[in-house]
């Protein structure tokens, strides 16, 4: 039916991740939850896949979704973790290329909305029928808009500047006992396997001014924090009115 061999799995639960094809915490996570489970498969779909192979067919309030020689349907779906990326679906398919460019031009951008739609209505009965850590859409949240929530139902976040003026940037530092630099996306996450095989990565680095001066007068616009001198850490997660 589908053109290629589909594994599927009689009597396992399935979990589905959404994530990217790069990110080296999903396999990390797949491994474990083998190791934990053997009567668990895990099916991966990736957001940037750099070639898409999913087809999809929704009967009324279910669906059958094959990715990667991998197929469940909705029922079959134990859990499904929204990882990273937009969650988006990019279904195989053979273009239509017409003679008149511009036609081409609006019936590519009339497939791409309908996959939109199609998506969307994957994650709301995802949402509505399965267990679901994290949302469609929020896989990527903004940082920004996080901290200001926070500042909002009265946590104490750390003072913050985003700017691309070095001299806005260095006033802030000279005002803080210490300074860090964080990245307002999620940054490089780079795994090179094809030229020098090494991975590149951006961090939470600390930054005093000496480290601008080098620099003209504007800079990639940066978000940099005060430095909290802390005794411990402690990452929580907000689960259904729970901290976990």
């Amino acid at each position: 039916m589908w053109g290629y061999t589909i594994k599927h799995y009689d009597g396992f639960d399935v979990i589905v991740i959404f994530s990217q094809a790069g990110d080296q915490t999903t396999f990390d996570v797949v491994r474990w939850l083998k190791h934990l489970n053997t009567k668990i498969e895990v099916m991966r779909i990736n957001s940037d896949d750099a070639k898409p192979k999913c087809n999809i067919v929704i009967d009324g309030k279910s669906f059958l979704i094959c990715s990667n020689e991998q197929r469940a349907k909705l029922d079959e779906i134990s859990s499904v973790w929204y990882r990273k990326g937009n969650g988006r679906l990019r279904f195989e398919h053979t273009p239509v290329v017409p003679s008149n460019p511009t036609l081409e031009d609006e019936i590519n951008f009339a497939a791409r909305q309908d996959a939109n739609r199609i998506t969307e209505y994957v994650h709301y009965l995802i949402e509505n029928n399965t267990n679901v850590l994290g949302a469609y859409g929020k896989g990527d949240i903004n940082k920004l808009i996080t901290m200001n929530l926070a500042q909002s139902v009265g946590l104490i976040t750390a003072p913050f500047l985003i700017s691309n003026l070095k001299s806005e940037l260095l006033n802030f530092i000279s005002k803080q006992s210490g300074t860090i630099c964080k990245s307002i996306s999620d940054g490089i996450y780079l795994f090179d396997n094809k030229i020098t095989n090494q991975g590149y990565f951006t961090y939470t680095e600390d930054i005093k001014a000496e480290l601008l001066e080098h620099y003209g007068d504007n800079l990639p616009t940066s978000l940099i924090q005060a430095m909290i001198t802390k005794k411990y850490e402690i990452r929580s997660f907000f689960l259904k009115g729970r901290f976990y």
